[in-house]
């Protein structure tokens, strides 16, 4: 889970610690990385983003330059909970991409990710770098049908939030895994929206320090804020925003989805660990928090090792989270679901960089992660 915070039209010095406030908010969706892109008047874009909390972002040089309403159009913040790839500066949010700048909360399954990188000829460190390259290149039209789509099953969750500097437009799309929220000043001249619409009613109901408070539009039913529909693309004119009236600035919508997701089998056991367990005569080693037990079946030796680690450590120190997203970068080698480091139950071939998810990695003991040096060892 990741957090979208924002703030576009007509800025002003308030808004400065309206945005502050937002991050603030917003660390509670994503603890990993912080960052804000300032879309300044004349397109360009300042970035300041880091794998580190607000507070320590707001201190940094970078922030600081970024963050004037005067001469931007658009704050766009987000707020990273890593899934895939690792956590650093690189893959904090925000990311400029040509014409393009965007932040992505959710994940893509891990067969869409692999789809993507290959048509887009290049390696990216996550998921959300890629779906922005592929906008910035092909366009959002041809990127999300190409997206699976979905939960519980082998599909992808998506929150976008993009600015296009070429056409001078904010754009929403989302699908029904992700929520995002958005609402209006009275005098239409400003654009707020989150990830929850709660956190822009605490950010905007604070005083501002400036004597000009924040009026919020509202309709005839007395709703301030707004969610996006699910599967249509939003995009809001900057100009019209900025420029402000009497009407409801309305975005042009368009319907657009993704592909529908591929079911998982949750019984099958393509190993037969469960079923032919007694067949495989082994070594098992168990690491519990730095002890070591060993424990011989009859014959011959297998390098399987359960690894039973803390909360910190789920792999009992035998690989890092780098090490494991590197070969997990993809999902599940055999079904294609999404694995995370935490997860209980994987299993993980480190010479032939594949891992199984839980259901596929089958056997009885689902409390720990399993480690086998090689494939062949287990075949």
């Amino acid at each position: 889970m990741c957090g979208h915070v924002g703030i576009a039209g007509n800025l002003e010095f308030k808004d400065e610690a309206t945005m502050k406030r937002l991050l603030l908010i917003d660390y509670l969706r994503g603890p990993d990385s912080t960052g804000i892109a300032a879309i300044r008047k004349n397109g360009e874009a300042v970035i300041s983003k880091g794998a580190l909390n607000p507070i320590d972002l707001f201190d940094m040089p970078r922030f600081k330059t970024a963050l004037n309403a005067f001469q931007s159009k658009v704050f766009l913040g987000h707020n990273r909970a890593a899934t895939k790839g690792v956590v650093n500066n690189v893959n904090a949010h925000p990311y400029e991409v040509d014409h393009i700048v965007g932040a992505h909360n959710g994940t893509l399954d891990t067969q869409s990710y692999a789809e993507l990188e290959k048509l887009l000829d290049e390696k990216f460190g996550t998921d959300s770098h890629a779906i922005i390259a592929g906008i910035a290149k092909f366009g959002v039209e041809e990127i999300i049908p190409m997206l699976r789509s979905g939960g519980g099953t082998t599909g992808g969750a998506w929150s976008l939030v993009w600015m296009d500097r070429e056409n001078n437009t904010l754009n929403f799309l989302r699908n029904d895994q992700r929520p995002m929220w958005y609402a209006y000043s009275d005098d239409f001249k400003k654009l707020f929206w989150a990830s929850e619409w709660p956190m822009i009613d605490v950010a905007t109901a604070l005083p501002t320090g400036t004597g000009k408070e924040y009026k919020l539009y509202h309709n005839e039913k007395a709703h301030r804020y707004f969610s996006t529909e699910e599967d249509v693309w939003y995009q809001f004119d900057l100009d019209k925003l900025t420029a402000g009236g009497d009407d409801v600035p309305k975005p042009k919508c368009k319907k657009l989805a993704g592909k529908e997701p591929v079911a998982v089998s949750t019984t099958y056991d393509p190993f037969n660990r469960a079923t032919n367990a007694a067949s495989h005569t082994r070594t098992t080693t168990t690491k519990s928090r730095g002890t070591t037990t060993l424990g011989k079946q009859p014959t011959d030796n297998v390098n399987i090792v359960h690894l039973f680690g803390s909360e910190e450590d789920p792999m009992a120190g035998l690989m890092t989270r780098e090490q494991f997203e590197e070969i997990a970068k993809y999902g599940c080698s055999w079904c294609g679901q999404s694995v995370d480091f935490a997860d209980q139950g994987v299993t993980i071939f480190e010479r032939d960089q594949i891992c199984l998810c839980p259901t596929c990695s089958g056997g009885d003991n689902q409390a720990s992660r399993v480690h086998v040096a090689n494939l062949d060892q287990l075949l």
